[in-house]
């Protein structure tokens, strides 16, 4: 589906890559980061864009209306999906930290798939879960295997949903039916909210939907409730209260006592990402270009270099040069110096006079 501006962009840099957002990280968390999005638009970036108020009450009402959970959201950007929680109970993954910055939550500094191993290996998990990430960015999984951001960050909040916890997703209303749906692991979602404007400036359909554990939904559970809201009502206490009923319908127990994560654990994987992150700016190469031992190139350009590269359409080329012998531009340099030198022979010889001409050319000058 395609997606046209139809109004200022506000909330969040959505494709714009400054500040932060333009780091060796995020850069390297993704292929797509710098690829072409809309016609005139740009590169895509992190596509940071923020949930609007309406859909944040709508989450909160229907995840934890007595906000007494700790809740996560993967993706949080500036938090704007966790404001209607308790500060002290907000806990996010962010990769800008011009957002984390701007966000009031307990944060992990980093790219969550480097984050999500590290928080399934110390068993962190929360009653709550509301996830609104970039929808089409490329990602891969555990085992390298490619996948869209929105299906990773799909399998990375439900694997950090406690088991008898609810989460709520934002997505593209499109892409959730091809990329979520057909999953074994969609069928904990019990309701979904399809909502035409969600976002200012954009006109995409978009769809928030609500989900359990598979395993913790009933076997006699209803039909998933699917249901329709403009933006300004979202926030309608009877729409919220639907859905509530619905989660409840479909299983036989959802926490709702009192729960708060590890905040010690959290802080302790936030401190160890950033170590590993020193380590691999201390270990990067000096220059973008550097000669290696066994006469190798390697390309290694910075932030700044790559978007500048990626703006001129150069990027890949630049890239396809990493690991080449220096004698590969010595061979180029040479085939196109014969090429040359064969091109301008042959004009020469084109354009050179026969010596019958210039005989004839001889006897006519001494004939006058």
């Amino acid at each position: 589906m395609s997606v046209t501006v139809v109004e200022p962009e506000r909330g969040g840099k959505r494709g714009r890559l400054e500040g932060a957002a333009l780091s060796d990280e995020v850069l390297d968390s993704s292929p797509s980061v710098l690829r072409s999005g809309r016609p005139g638009a740009g590169t895509r970036g992190l596509q940071q864009f923020f949930t609007p108020l309406q859909a944040a009450r709508l989450v909160r009402q229907v995840l934890d209306p007595s906000g007494r959970l700790a809740v996560l959201d993967p993706t949080a950007g500036n938090g704007a999906l966790l404001q209607g929680w308790p500060e002290q109970l907000r806990f996010g993954v962010e990769i800008d930290a011009d957002q984390v910055k701007a966000g009031a939550y307990e944060a992990i500094t980093g790219d969550l798939q480097r984050a999500f191993p590290m928080l399934v290996k110390l068993g962190v998990s929360f009653p709550r879960v509301a996830a609104n990430p970039p929808f089409g960015l490329a990602w891969t999984d555990g085992a390298g295997r490619a996948e869209s951001s929105t299906q990773g960050a799909w399998r990375m909040s439900l694997a950090l949903l406690d088991e008898h916890g609810v989460g709520a997703f934002v997505c593209g209303r499109d892409r959730f039916a091809r990329e979520i749906l057909p999953r074994e692991d969609a069928a904990g979602v019990v309701a979904t909210v399809e909502c035409e404007d969600l976002f200012d400036g954009v006109v995409l359909p978009c769809l928030i939907a609500f989900f359990l554990k598979p395993e913790n939904r009933l076997a006699d559970a209803p039909p998933r409730l699917e249901l329709a809201a403009r933006r300004d009502e979202l926030a309608d206490a009877a729409l919220s209260a639907s859905i509530r009923r619905q989660v409840e319908d479909c299983s036989d127990h959802v926490v709702s006592c009192a729960v708060e994560c590890n905040r010690a654990q959290w802080r302790l994987l936030d401190r160890e990402l950033d170590r590993r992150r020193r380590a691999e700016q201390a270990a990067r190469q000096r220059y973008d270009v550097e000669l290696r031992a066994g006469e190798r190139l390697s390309i290694r350009p910075g932030p700044f270099a790559r978007a500048a590269m990626a703006k001129a359409g150069r990027l890949k080329l630049v890239e396809k040069l990493h690991n080449q012998p220096v004698g590969h531009f010595a061979l180029n340099a040479l085939i196109g110096g014969c090429s040359a030198s064969c091109s301008v022979t042959a004009s020469s010889r084109s354009h050179r006079a026969s010596p019958r001409r210039l005989v004839r050319s001889r006897r006519a000058r001494s004939a006058r």
